[in-house]
Parts: C-alpha cells; structure tokens; sequence
C-alpha cells in the first residue's frame, strides 16, 4: 500500500485537514493484510512503523492551505466558430465532446468547427505539473502565454508534457481547438505532477472573465432557457421548434378537486410566489378583483373529480445483491433524513428560510387527504417534466413520509362551505379564457389566441406579461420575471428561432444539472460521489437507465452481511430528463454516448485479476468488497460496492484514474491507493510489479459481472 503524498496531491484532494482525515481512515481499511503486501525487505527496515504512524494519524507532508482568489465567473469560457459565426458557452472542465452532424451549441448550425477555450487555473502553491491530451482533432494548448503541448488526430492520446510551472495563484490557460473532417470531435485536458497520476483539472479551480461579446451571446442563451422554463411555447407558437423540452407539460386538472383542496389552491392562483419564491406558474389575474377571480378558478378547478386515477404497485424487488431496502416503518430515523430531503426542501417544522428551496410547512394545507402518499409514490402521475423524483417508496415509505411531514407542518384549514354552481361556472370561464388550459391539461380547450413568439412587436417586450409590475400585465398572466430576464427573452425573440430545433445534449446537461440540484446531493453527502465525476466514470448507457430509475438493483444500497443497508440513501428517477441528461453529462466531460466496445475477454488475464483482489498473493479487495453473492471478508469501518457490476457500470479509463489515485477523485475516501507515483505496485512478482497491467487484469476479471468466480480464501503466505 502507498501511502505518501505529495503537497501538490494533499491540495487537489482537499486541505489539510482532509488530509489528516484521510490517514486516519487508512487504518480502519484492511491494515493487516496491507502491512503483509509490503516487500519483505521493507517490513525488515520499518515497515510496521509507518504502518503505526498511520494509525497515529500523523500526516508524512504537511502543507498550509492559502486563501482561495476569488475568481471572476467559474468554469471554461468556450467560443465556438461554424463558418465564421460565432457562438459562446461556459463549460464546467476542460473538455467537451461534439457528436458527428451535431451541433457545438443551440445557435450554431451542424458541421466542421473551430474553438477557444480560455480559462484560469488556480493552485494555491507554486508547482509543476505535466499535462496530456485525449483528443480527436487538432490542439494547441498556452498556458501564461507559452505553448506546452500540441497534438493531432482522431481518437489519440497526446505524449505527456515536459514540467509546466504553474504559480501561486491564477495561471492563464488557452487552448485552440479545430475539429477533425469526420467522426466525433472532442477534448480532454489532463495534469499531473507525476504522470502515472494524470487527472482531469478539478472544476472548482477553474475560472473565467467574459467578454463583452460572449455577454451578449450568453444573454441571448438564457432568454432561450427562460422561454423553455417558462413554457412560452404554450401560448406564443415557434414554429418549427422540436426540442423535447417544448413538450414540458404543467400538472394534468384531471381529477384535480381529489388531488388538491380548494383553499390552497384559491392562495396558490392568487399569488403562486407567495407559497413559493421560485414558482414559474404566473399570477393569472391581477386588479381589485383578483382575489374573487382565483377564488372562481379554484372551485372550479375542486369540481374536477373525474380522471387522473392511478394504478399504484410496489417497486418490484432489487436484485439479490441489493435486496429490499426496510420499509422504515417506525425506524427511529424518518425517512425525510434518509433520503436527504433537505437538499430540495426545508423541513416542515424548520425555522430555516431559503428562496431556493421548496418550503413544506403549506403540504398539510395542499394535499388532499390521503393523497400526499399517492404522491410520493409517483410524483410523475400527472406531470411528467415534474422535477421532485421518484424514489420507488413502498407503499409503507410512502404512508410513514408522508405521515412525518403532515404531522410536522402547519395544520390545513377548515374547508368552508361547497361553492355554489355559479361560482363554479364563472371559473370554468376564466380558467378557459386565461390561458390556463395551454399548459395544464384539461377537460375543455384553452380560448386565449396570442401572437407568435417571433412576431411580438418590438414595443410590447415591456407589456402583459413582461410587465416590471403585475398591475401593468392587463389581461396577461404575470410572471414577475426580472430586468434581465426580460431583456433575455428580447434578445433571444430577435434571433430566427433556430435554436428551438437544435438539441444539445451538453448544453442540457448544464443547464438541467442546476435546475434537478444534482450537486445539492452529489458531493454533499456521505456516500454520495461528486457530481463532477459522474460523467467521466459512468458509461452512458447505464447512466441514462440508472437516472430513469430502470436498473433494478442500487450499487450503494447493499447489505451488510448482518442485514443493515449500509447507505440509506437511494438514487430517485428523473424520467422524461435521463437521456438527453445522461449524453449530456458524458459529452460535458469529453466522452461519448456509445457504450465502449472491448475485444473479447481474455481468460489469462481473468485469472490473474481474481489473484490479485483475493487475500492469498493479493490486494485483499474481498476483504471490503463483496463479490456477487460472496460476501465482503473483514469489513473494519465501512463497506465498499459489490464488485459484479463494476465493469457494467464504469468506464475503463475512470477505473483506472480510480485505482491510481482514489483520493483525487473523493476527497472523504476510504478506498486506499496500492500503487506508487511511477506506477509500480507492491505485488512486484505479479506481472513485474507494472501497476498498467495489473489493473488491465484486474478489469477483465470484472468485465466478467455476475459470472465472477470469487478469490480462493485463506492466509496470505
């Protein structure tokens, strides 16, 4: 086992602290059977001291952490050019991927392009580092202005660079981009100080400044993002347009008086950004006589109690190796803090007020009775671009969560007196003359005829609904949209619409991250990986099944031996978003949406791999993980991913990024690294001690799956 680290490592992973933190761990993992894979000669000098050393939790390198700069706007500024147009994106890394007759970004047609990356790399001491591409193109890269590494082809990893100092603080890098005359163009930047540990540069180090240009451009993409959020489609026709995002639908009024109670409903009409800051559903009515308006529309809306029935089943069981997480009923922990629901809400019975999240002390007052549960167990039912998840609840999850956020939050009121047929009729009226049936789905048809969306008079981007004030909106629902997104939506409305019929998997994926909080999770709680590393490590395909909730069997769910999952959290599913989130995510981070092809297994290697995972002559990987149905051998703190679907799951390249450096990647890992930074490995009588080679065997013991046989057990020798 290795365990020395180097400041510029200790940086990237973290600070010092985590640092310390992470020795300490070390010696929970296995510690034994590590000390017995040092070469002999090194036991015989010392070994069994640094092995106490690091149960002393004393660091070997100690670096102090200095202040971060504050940087401009996080990320990679990408300007792209097709046939002299110019378009801009900010990119979260340094890499990108555009698919064969795609297009780079939303405005910007199909075809050969150029591109230039600028961004600035922070590190907080002075260190050099070497650098490497993975391309399929030409590349040049700068960085302070001096070129450092240039290559060219399709599908090639560049030679690695001579040492680049970098110096403490912010350093320049530039890269020039063309795309090759066929198949996919893509980039991926990586460094190292050691090139057996080359990694993709850590996206919270990355920053940019705008240009006045790239301004304009980006204003004009987020007034595209507002038409698309706010359903503009709905009532403004763009003609033309076949983005799947201009399907996103509003809660179905079908069966909506057995679903919702008036009394929330009549508040929510009113002033939908009352209940919620973030609310995209507009005021509809405005003037003295709003109150008596919504109040019309909502017993209306009460009266509607035929539709919208669902058929409700429990989630079929997860497979063997994941079997039925508990029920939770009358667990001492609720379910609303195992599935980390404060990453989206504040608790009912918090005091805590964020604009960003969804309060529930108003779930009481929304919710019909007994439907809260329904709604838990398919929040999708009756809105499919909903974004609350589905966590495939039991029905006994479902009856014990919603029973904890009733019970916690404030009381529903009193229903008052059925409304009368009139009332009813005049909501049925306003309800079809407001606009409300071009989003929602319902029993009549929508009579609210508006201009298109490019054919709005330049003088009215200040009026009816892109009032400032609601009072100025008219007759026109109200979306309190700010200055700058008006002048966004005016911007975009200038443009020839185009960028309604391009889909952009990348672009998706960025903008679908922050508004699904991804990273609100990912990265933020234990267990959970970071977000940033989900493109680069999971293979698309699996991605894209595992975000619609159709992989049968959770990786982080297992089971202890004595039957306790040892993470209660579980990926929800988002639907109708996992395809175009899954490309995107992969493309955001330089890889493709193709699951990878391998040439056959090789049986030699197989053999060698089990070898190397089990306790006799190995790495004692069984001693933590389990291996389809074997069972983890000695798990000391905490237990690691059944080993059946890894090669099913992760993509070679992170795999082996993983093994090298595991603390690169997760910062709060667990997971040891085994190999030293020239890539030679303690097992020097296995394959010559090559670190490559080994975790090649390794991987095609993996790529096995459920057929793996498990390491023989017994005594190291």
């Amino acid at each position: 086992m290795r365990l020395g680290l180097t400041s510029a490592k200790m940086r990237t992973a973290g600070s010092v602290q985590a640092s310390i933190a992470f020795l300490r761990r070390v010696s929970y993992i296995g510690c034994i059977d590590m000390y017995r894979m040092l070469p002999s000669k090194i036991r015989a000098l010392g070994g069994f001291v640094v092995w106490l050393l690091v149960l002393a939790g004393q660091p070997f390198i100690v670096t102090a952490q200095t202040p971060a700069v504050p940087a401009a706007f996080p990320g990679v500024l990408a300007e792209f050019s097709v046939q002299g147009v110019r378009d801009f994106l900010v990119l979260p890394g340094v890499a990108f991927r555009v698919e064969p007759k795609s297009s780079p970004t939303p405005f910007l047609a199909a075809g050969p392009f150029s591109a230039t990356l600028t961004t600035a790399v922070r590190v907080d001491l002075r260190s050099d580092f070497h650098f490497q591409l993975d391309l399929s193109g030409t590349v040049e890269v700068k960085v302070n202005g001096a070129g450092v590494l240039s290559a060219s082809g399709e599908d090639v990893s560049s030679p690695v660079s001579k040492l680049v100092r970098l110096n403490k603080g912010l350093n320049e890098v530039s890269i020039q981009f063309t795309s090759p005359t066929s198949g996919p163009a893509f980039l991926r930047l990586n460094w190292a100080e050691k090139p057996f540990l080359l990694q993709p540069i850590p996206w919270a180090q990355l920053s940019h400044r705008l240009t006045s240009e790239a301004t304009k451009a980006l204003e004009r993409s987020s007034g595209r993002e507002a038409f698309l959020e706010f359903r503009c489609v709905r009532c403004h026709a763009a003609p033309g347009g076949t983005l799947a995002e201009m399907s996103m639908d509003a809660p179905s009024f079908e069966g909506m008086g057995n679903r919702r109670n008036r009394e929330w409903m009549e508040r929510w009409i009113l002033d939908p950004r009352s209940l919620r800051p973030t609310a995209h559903m507009p005021k509809v009515f405005s003037g003295a006589d709003a109150p008596s308006k919504a109040a019309a529309a909502a017993a209306y809306l009460s009266s509607l109690r035929q539709g919208g029935d669902v058929t409700l089943k429990d989630p079929a069981p997860w497979t063997s190796l994941s079997p039925v997480p508990a029920e939770g009923v009358g667990e001492s922990k609720p379910l609303f803090e195992k599935l980390h629901c404060v990453a989206c809400h504040t608790s009912p019975s918090s005091a805590e007020s964020d604009p960003e999240k969804l309060d529930l002390k108003q779930i009481a007052a929304k919710f019909s009775t007994g439907k809260l549960a329904e709604f838990l167990r398919k929040p999708d039912a009756h809105y499919a671009w909903i974004r609350m998840p589905n966590f495939r609840l039991t029905s006994a999850e479902a009856e014990q969560l919603a029973t904890f956020l009733i019970r916690a939050a404030e009381s529903a009121p009193t229903p008052g007196p059925d409304p009368s047929e009139d009332l009813i009729a005049k909501g049925r009226g306003l309800v079809a003359e407001s606009g409300c049936l071009n989003c929602h789905k319902g029993p009549a048809s929508s009579s609210l005829v508006v201009a298109e969306f490019g054919k709005i008079p330049s003088d009215s981007w200040t009026k009816g609904c892109l009032a400032p004030e609601s009072g100025q909106a008219g007759r026109a629902p109200w979306y309190g949209l700010s200055s700058r997104q008006r002048s966004a939506l005016a911007a975009f409305g200038k443009t020839d619409l185009a960028a309604l019929k391009r889909e952009v998997p990348l672009e998706f994926a960025t903008r679908h991250s922050t508004t699904l909080r991804c990273a609100s999770c990912h990265g933020q709680f234990d267990g959970f990986p970071s977000f940033e590393a989900l493109g680069s490590k999971l293979n698309t395909p699996w991605m894209r099944a595992f975000i619609a909730g159709e992989i049968p069997y959770k990786p982080r769910a297992e089971r202890h031996p004595k039957g306790e999952p040892w993470l209660d959290a579980r990926m929800p599913a988002f639907g109708p978003y996992s395809a175009q989130q899954a490309e995107g995510m992969s493309l955001l981070n330089g890889f493709g949406s193709a699951q990878p092809v391998e040439a056959p297994i090789q049986a030699a290697s197989v053999e060698i791999g089990r070898t190397l995972l089990g306790k006799n002559g190995g790495f004692s990987c069984v001693s933590c993980h389990a291996i389809n149905k074997s069972a983890a051998l000695e798990v000391f703190e905490s237990e690691g991913l059944n080993l059946a679907h890894s090669a099913e799951r992760l993509r070679r390249s992170y795999f082996h990024r993983w093994m090298r450096l595991p603390i690169a990647i997760d910062s709060q890992t667990k997971m040891p690294a085994y190999f030293d930074e020239e890539g030679q490995s303690p097992l020097s009588e296995i394959l010559g001690g090559d670190a490559v080679r080994q975790l090649d065997a390794i991987w095609e013991y993996l790529r096995q799956g459920e057929a793996m046989v498990p390491p023989a057990q017994g005594a190291a020798p």
